[in-house]
Order: structure tokens, then sequence, then C-alpha cells
């Protein structure tokens, strides 16, 4: 059984990784529709990688996975083969640039995965580097803006609590003056009738 998932995703930038892969299949669509449901990142490490120009031999396999904050699937990590003349140098690929086929997802035994780019191999070699000052600049980065994103949904999440709570207060006013104003009418038609029944 054969399923191809094209796994697609926005960025803020070549390194920047924010929008990411999500699995919960909102931003994957299949080629043929249809949807894993689940994938194992034990078995996505060590898939073949194949450049866009080259289909027939592999350029090179996923040595990592990266997550963010919210785990999510934010990009791999390949190890580039001979085919890019590069000594396995390690690629940041984002999401946007690869597809996934999965070979027998029925099976756990059996489970493979494929990855295809949509990068030739000349360009995969222009991808960010997975070094040590990547991973650093790119977590601080990303560590930033999503508690900026969590920071801004408490502040939006409080404004409309206090937006709430005045109008409940405002209509309570409101209404405590109604009543008052109805109380008054009642004691003023109450002191009109008993004065009325004195004349009398």
């Amino acid at each position: 059984m054969k399923t191809s998932l094209k796994l697609t995703s926005g960025s803020i930038g070549s390194a920047l990784l924010i929008s990411g892969l999500f699995i919960n299949g909102a931003a994957m669509a299949a080629d043929d529709g249809a949807h894993q449901g689940l994938y194992s990142a034990d078995e996505l490490i060590g898939a073949d990688v194949f450049a866009a120009d080259n289909h027939g031999e592999a350029a090179a396999e996923v040595e990592d996975v990266l997550f963010d904050n919210d785990m999510q699937l934010a990009a791999l990590v390949v190890e580039s083969g001979s085919l890019l003349n590069a000594d396995h140098r390690l690629y940041v690929i984002e999401t946007g640039n690869f597809r996934v086929e999965t070979h027998n997802g029925n099976s756990l035994d059996n489970m493979e995965y494929e990855v295809y780019l949509n990068l030739n191999q000349a360009q995969v070699s222009e991808q960010p580097e997975y070094t040590d000052t990547w991973w650093n600049n790119t977590k601080d980065e990303l560590n930033q803006a999503w508690q900026s994103t969590q920071q801004g949904a408490q502040s939006a999440w409080q404004a409309t609590k206090e937006a709430t709570s005045n109008a409940l207060d405002s209509a309570g006013s409101t209404m405590q003056e109604l009543g008052n104003k109805i109380q008054g009418s009642a004691d003023s038609a109450e002191n009109v009738d008993s004065a009325e029944s004195t004349a009398n």
C-alpha cells in the first residue's frame, strides 16, 4: 500500500521555521486525497531523500526531525550523499519543499517512507546548514516568536474578559437605575392615592 503525502506550510524566512509541519492532517494534503492519520518519526529518520532532478537515486537520507514548542514538526534535517558532491553535510529542509510517500502504511514492521524534494541537487546544498550556530539562532528566534504569540493570546483573552465584565457591570447598573425609577414611580403613585383618600 502506497500513500503519497504532500507536506505544505509557510515560513517566515529561509532559516526561521515558524509555521512548520503539523501532524494533524490540517497542513498535509495527500496527492490522492488520503491521509495517514499517524506518522512514525522513528521510521522517517533514515528514510531515503530524492532530489527533484533525480528520482532514480537517493541524494540524501533523513537524519533528524525538528519540533517547535507546540510539538509540531518544523522541518527535516537531511544528510547529503555523494550526489551533492558534499561530504555528509546536514541541511535543513523546510516543510514546503518536500513530500513524503508511505509504503506499507498498515504494517508497523514493514512501514517505510520516502521523501521527495521539490529542490534539485544544487538547491539542496543552498539550504541552511544544520550547525550549532543555526540551531542556537533559530531556536531563540522561534522561542521569542512563540512567547509573543502566547502573550498576545493571553492579552486578548484578558481584554475580552474585562470588556465582558464591564458590559455586565454597565448592564447591571442600568437595570438598577431602571428598578429605582420604577420603585420611585410606584412610591409616588402610592403617595397620591394616600393623599386623595385623606382628602375624601
